[in-house]
């Protein structure tokens, strides 16, 4: 009862903390992200034009100087010369959010310009209780999260490499065990999967990103929580649908699939491994087949392109290209799925010849489609295709192994249809490519990170990645190379992330496989070597590596104290922005209002010079947090290390 209470009265204190967020950084909050990105794009999709075009449109632009626009006639416009800076960057999943925001608002309100958002609670309610659902949903993922790890510390572990491992279970021998831990009470786990739950309730980092400034960085966090919660219980293939759904909503959630690839592969977990991609796949797949089975007519999306080399306005649409069935990758994939269905009970036939002959007749079927193209390596590519595919299906005996495989075999047939039948890639190109090109910066921001370090205090240029940071040549390698190589400062950066990343999965693998809970460290370090090394990183971006900590406490107190420490960063660098944006006096005024003993009228200036003051310098401290969670990964509990035989 004590605990069906506390978890009733944090619900409540909890949303009446993000209401008061909410209230409380009105003065400041970044107008930037969720009028003139979210509910402007929103508001442009429910337009004439439609969810699927603004893509199209949005896809063919760049910034820069464009070739001289012309008429759909081929005529040069007067004005040949158009300076356009911006694209449409929302994941579809997250667009689509923001569209029935948008169309709700349009519907209540009668609001249809992206011009008027209002900046009171009503207004933003829908967006904001979705970013409350998806952080209760994170809440939960923690506490079951957690909860099993700490009873899998129970469980006995092998003491022999993972080389010796493989060879004796492939011999059919068992390896040495460690000696299981007595049997626990049944509310083992309980106490730590609450207090990460309640962490990450109540981190402020979370509540001011959704609630305050008020963004969607925070759905990383609960989409992989609850990928490592689907996979810690052996749901891989729902891990994988998870981590895809994820990555349709944010891009940066990509960061986070090693983590499964090497908790799988690294350990011969080949099963679970092609169970995982599977569900990637058909979540890819299930998202983007609206711009594949449908598409824009040749002659029509030149004209739009045109149309908006053109335009001056992002939200302007005076030119509506229809969509039309693209019948090719329809009939591919109901090919494949008629296939995919009628395979295994062909292969139930007793009659070899009947077998085979239906097994032709599907793949006729299957490859009528590509022969419109007269691509012969197509034709081969696909007709290899199938006989892998015919094959695959042969050995799918278990009911479940068949649907998996019809599924997985229908969205890749649609994936396909990007290669062979004239899909858009639209989606991918503004949704999540773009991201990675839109800002040539070391930082954005005020991130305080090891790139902010070097350009604030060493001086490196914060506009040119291409800029050569060093060379390598015969005598700095050791004679290993023989032509010397200029390393570019984004490739520098980005080179340190991947050898970062490297123990890290290692990490992952190898607590997994010992049941050990450093494996909750390991499975956080990737969010924060993100954010240490890499050039085009946000401030914000620390939130995912301290919305995830909050699991830490399932290890120990002391690396849950350092997910603190990186809350508090996170919190520093997100109010540091919000103020410089912001009306600092309205905020202190606020401030004032409620906390008369603690804050002053001045309150929202004296804040932000303590912020500029952490500026880039708390990066050193993160940069040390980065190295420190990089060590736990490759060391093990001290006894989890000893055989049975030497336990005392």
């Amino acid at each position: 009862m004590f605990v069906i209470g506390l978890i009733v009265l944090a619900f409540y204190w909890g949303t009446a903390f993000r209401r008061f967020t909410w209230e409380i950084t009105s003065p400041i909050h970044f107008r930037g992200d969720i009028q003139g990105g979210g509910y402007a794009w929103g508001t442009a999709a429910n337009g004439p034009e439609g969810f699927l075009n603004i893509y199209e449109r949005m896809r063919h632009q760049r910034s820069g100087y464009l070739p001289p626009p012309t008429e759909p006639d081929g005529s040069i416009l007067p004005a040949n010369r158009v300076r356009w800076n911006r694209w449409l960057d929302y994941a579809p999943l997250r667009l689509s959010i923001m569209t029935l925001w948008a169309g709700h608002n349009q519907r209540v309100f009668k609001d249809q310009s992206p011009e008027n958002w209002r900046d009171d609670y009503d207004f933003n309610r829908p967006v904001l209780l979705f970013n409350t659902a998806m952080e209760l949903m994170g809440a939960v993922c923690a506490f079951f999260i957690v909860r099993m790890w700490v009873i899998r510390k129970a469980y006995p572990a092998p003491t022999v490499s993972w080389p010796k491992e493989l060879w004796l279970r492939f011999r059919g021998a068992s390896p040495p065990m460690l000696e299981p831990v007595p049997a626990h009470a049944p509310f083992t786990g309980w106490a730590a999967g609450l207090i990460a739950a309640l962490a990450l309730w109540f981190n402020p980092a979370m509540v001011i990103s959704a609630h305050g400034w008020p963004t969607w960085d925070m759905w990383i966090v609960p989409m992989y929580l609850l990928a490592i919660m689907l996979a810690s219980y052996d749901f891989w293939l729902f891990s994988g649908l998870v981590m895809g759904l994820g990555v349709m909503f944010k891009g940066q959630q990509l960061v986070g699939a090693p983590v499964f690839l090497a908790w799988t592969l690294l350990l011969g977990r080949i099963s679970r491994a092609v169970g995982w991609v599977c569900g990637f796949c058909i979540a890819i797949a299930a998202v983007a087949s609206p711009w594949i089975l449908t598409i824009i007519p040749p002659d029509k999306l030149e004209a739009l392109w045109n149309f908006q080399s053109r335009s001056f306005h992002p939200w302007e649409v005076r030119y509506v290209a229809e969509r039309v069935w693209n019948g090719p990758a329809i009939l591919w994939a109901l090919g494949v799925l008629l296939a995919s269905v009628a395979a295994p009970l062909v292969r139930r036939l007793k009659n070899r010849r009947i077998q085979w002959s239906l097994f032709a007749a599907i793949g006729l079927l299957l490859a009528y489609p590509i022969f419109h193209r007269h691509d012969t390596r197509a034709v081969a590519m696909l007709l290899a295709g199938l006989a892998a595919f015919a094959l695959a299906t042969w050995f799918c005996r278990r009911w479940r192994s068949r649907v998996t495989f019809s599924l997985t075999s229908v969205a890749i047939s649609i994936l396909l249809g990007l290669l062979f039948f004239n899909g858009s890639t639209a989606w991918w190109d503004c949704g999540i490519r773009y991201g990675t090109q839109h800002w040539r910066k070391l930082v954005m921001g005020v991130t305080s990170n090891l790139p902010g370090i070097l350009a604030n205090r060493y001086g490196w240029s914060m506009d040119d990645l291409d800029e050569i940071a060093f060379k390598l040549d015969a005598g700095n390698t050791l004679h290993l190379i023989s032509t010397p190589i200029d390393v570019s400062v984004q490739a520098f950066l980005q080179g340190l992330f991947v050898l970062a990343m490297i123990p890290c999965l290692w990490g992952v693998a190898r607590h997994a496989r010992r049941n050990d809970p450093r494996f909750l460290v390991a499975i956080t370090a990737p969010w924060l070597v993100f954010f240490c090394f890499p050039p085009q990183i946000h401030e914000r971006y620390l939130l995912f590596a301290a919305g995830v900590g909050a699991i830490l406490i399932g290890q120990s107190v002391g690396m849950f104290l350092l997910s603190l420490l990186m809350t508090i960063a996170t919190w520093c660098m997100t109010i540091h922005v919000m103020l410089n944006a912001g009306d600092r006096g309205g905020f202190g005024r606020l401030l004032a209002n409620h906390f008369p003993d603690w804050m002053t009228a001045r309150a929202g200036f004296t804040m932000r010079r303590i912020m500029e003051g952490l500026y880039p310098d708390i990066g050193y401290g993160i940069v040390l947090m980065g190295l420190i969670f990089i060590y736990v990964c490759v060391r093990s509990t001290p006894a989890r290390r000893l055989p049975p035989e030497n336990k005392q």
